[in-house]
């Protein structure tokens, strides 16, 4: 890969996270928004408000549990890096 295309490749991989964290915040924005929207009652507020720290907390739970995988997979490389051979 030549050095000129690096930054676009990065340029994209921003664009795709980005776009992800929005796509996975649209059910909290909803839940947050909905009764004001629709003019509900304020009750309305204790459902959805459990509702989305629920899915927040689960979302957070299941990417941590990927990534600690995914880093102690790579572990070995890791260290490899980090600490100089003699």
């Amino acid at each position: 890969m030549s050095g000129g295309n690096t930054g676009c490749l990065y340029a994209l991989a921003y664009m795709v996270a980005y776009t992800a964290t929005i796509i996975t915040l649209i059910p909290v924005a909803v839940a947050s928004l909905l009764p004001q929207i629709a003019q509900a009652p304020g009750w309305l507020y204790l459902i959805t408000m459990p509702l989305a720290a629920l899915y927040s907390i689960t979302l957070y739970m299941l990417l941590l549990g990927t990534a600690e995988s995914w880093l102690l997979s790579r572990e070995p490389e890791i260290a490899a890096r980090v600490v100089p051979d003699d």
